[in-house]
């Protein structure tokens, strides 16, 4: 009798160990250095997008008529531009209102060429060219991995256009159309690689717009800054250009001045100092960040953004006064 119940007994802990058995770990997704930032692309080439492959006008014709087209045709919703992804409810608009949007109807006067001349009253109606495309504001998450590389995750977007003037044809301001937000994905294709620079530190109103917050920005830059500095990621002067060595960065990100200084004891003459600052950690003052990245546009219109160089910018200021001089200057590249 004991026998037997002392074989129950092992059989009865090893089907329990049975049970303990470690499960597969599910892989945790990564965190979103933010899941909120509005960035503004520039497609224009007199705003300062270079094409490196594809052109404007490929952004017109893959994209921008595409979009319009299915939003005419109710196939696509468009949101009105004052909502955002915060809202718990967002106003789709009408083919009605799309079409106040894009077409501008106006009256008029012209003299008829036959006596008396008289000036009659007729009505025009513009769509808006495709010409007047300036921008992409795209609704992203940013994520940096552990090998510093910047991926971007856009959840929608809104085309922006230039307004111009009737009169004297001069851009007035800048038009945001519509919200985009695709609900699904298809096949997609790249249309362009483009590069600009985009801003990371803003005082718009709505924190999100061209900003990082400041804690986004540290764990960003930071890492990347260091790494440069400690040659642990090789670094560039330009994309596509030459690798820069540890000792010609930190030449480049330091600077170096002299200051004459009273001598305290007698005869007090002055006495020539070498001032040396270095900006190694200094992602506090990086305000845009330059990028080059590849544009892909799917069978929905959504769209995708693929790095393949980015470079933190600093505003240059002025020493003596604190203040910013306009001016800018690329720390280094790193290749995605």
């Amino acid at each position: 009798m004991k026998t037997i119940k002392s074989v129950f007994t092992v059989v009865v802990i090893l089907a329990f160990g049975a049970c303990q058995q470690p499960q597969p770990q599910t892989e945790c997704p990564p965190v979103p250095l933010t899941d909120l930032f509005l960035t503004s692309m520039q497609l224009k080439p007199d705003k300062g997008a270079v094409y490196t492959e594809g052109s404007y006008k490929a952004i017109q014709e893959t994209f921008y008529n595409a979009l319009i087209k299915k939003g005419l045709s109710d196939s696509i919703k468009f949101i009105d531009p004052l909502s955002s992804p915060l809202d718990d409810e967002q106003l789709v608009l009408t083919k009605a209102e799309i079409e106040r949007k894009l077409i501008r109807v106006d009256t008029v006067y012209i003299e008829n060429p036959n006596p008396p001349h008289e000036l009659s009253m007729q009505v025009t109606r513009d769509t808006m060219s495709a010409d007047l495309l300036a921008s992409i504001r795209a609704y992203e998450k940013w994520y940096l991995t552990d090998s510093l590389k910047l991926n971007r995750e856009v959840t929608g977007y809104l085309p922006v256009c230039e307004v111009i003037d009737a009169a004297t044809g001069e851009v007035r301001g800048w038009m945001p159309l519509f919200n985009v937000s695709p609900e699904t994905k298809g096949e997609r294709k790249k249309v362009a690689t483009i590069q600009y620079q985009q801003p990371v530190k803003s005082d718009l109103r709505n924190w999100y717009h061209n900003n990082l917050e400041i804690s986004a920005r540290h764990k960003l830059f930071n890492p990347i800054i260091k790494a440069a500095w400690n040659g642990a990621i090789p670094v560039y002067d330009n994309p596509e250009g030459t690798a820069l060595t540890t000792e010609k960065l930190r030449e480049n990100l330091c600077f170096v001045d002299t200051m004459y200084i009273e001598n305290p004891m007698p005869p007090y003459d002055l006495q020539m100092t070498v001032v040396e600052e270095c900006q190694s950690e200094f992602y506090d003052q990086v305000d845009a960040i330059a990028l080059v990245q590849d544009v892909y546009v799917d069978d929905n219109l959504a769209l995708s953004f693929e790095v393949k160089w980015y470079a933190p910018v600093m505003n240059v200021y002025n020493r003596m006064t604190g203040k910013p001089t306009g001016e800018t200057r690329t720390m280094f590249w790193v290749k995605n």
